[in-house]
């Protein structure tokens, strides 16, 4: 049980590990790194300027203009309200690459399940490429409005003491299982099958969430890492299949 959650906390590590090994897979995880950068530094460039607009107009409205008790709540106010965009802007970030690159992610994730023998066809499959990119688009579209609402649910939970704990491993252990669904995808797995796959494989699954939580301590950082997350999960998925025989 220590030995598979260890096994699913070094996934991004076996995706650094893959890149190595697979041929012209870098090539694919360049593209959504330079997307999540972008977004990462126009995201945090516009909510800087927002959030400081919103917290001098509110301490205006409150305590008026000039010094006094306005200077005193100022900063206070401007930290916490840094908190609460980092938490929510991370967490949407996340959805909306994962929505952009979906056609990166799904080739890398064939390419992967490829390179273990666990999908037929071969590298240049294009047609299959194409038509697996643009479904997978179109899912991440759907479970981005699936995880906005979930989201929503569990930030507000995060307030309740006792649950905030719970929810925010619920949240780590999402975004693990949503790596992952690449190479779901590409398996051409159904929702049942997942759902067994996740719940047979529960000590990898929070061992991938928990390395993903402390990505949380370094702003910005779970965003660089999804291009290896995807392949690390993808990996670590195949090896999982090979051990099951499946």
């Amino acid at each position: 049980m220590i030995k598979r959650f260890f096994l699913g906390f070094r996934f991004v590590f076996e995706g650094k590990r893959l890149l190595g090994e697979i041929s012209g897979l870098k090539k694919w995880i360049l593209l959504p790194f330079l997307i999540d950068i972008i977004l990462l530094v126009v995201g945090v460039l516009l909510g800087s300027q927002y959030i400081h607009m919103v917290v001098a107009k509110a301490t205006l409205m409150i305590f008026g203009g000039g010094g006094g008790w306005s200077a005193i709540v100022y900063y206070p106010l401007l930290v916490l309200m840094w908190l609460i965009f980092l938490i929510l802007f991370f967490y949407f970030l996340w959805i909306v690459a994962s929505i952009i690159a979906a056609p990166f992610y799904s080739i890398i994730a064939e390419k992967t399940l490829y390179h273990f023998g666990l999908v037929e066809g071969g590298p240049y499959s294009l047609t299959l490429t194409f038509k697996t990119s643009l479904k997978m688009m179109w899912i991440s579209f759907v479970r981005g409005l699936i995880l906005i609402m979930l989201g929503f649910f569990l930030f507000v939970s995060s307030f309740v003491p006792g649950l905030n704990i719970l929810a925010g491993l619920a949240m780590f252990i999402i975004l693990a299982l949503d790596a992952m669904d690449y190479a779901f995808e590409a398996k051409q797995m159904n929702l049942r099958q997942r759902w067994q796959f996740f719940l047979s494989n529960l000590p990898e699954f929070f061992g991938m969430g928990a390395f993903i939580g402390l990505t949380a301590f370094v702003p910005g950082l779970i965003l660089l890492i999804m291009p290896l997350a995807v392949v690390g999960a993808t990996g670590r998925m195949a090896q999982i299949l090979k051990r099951n025989n499946k």
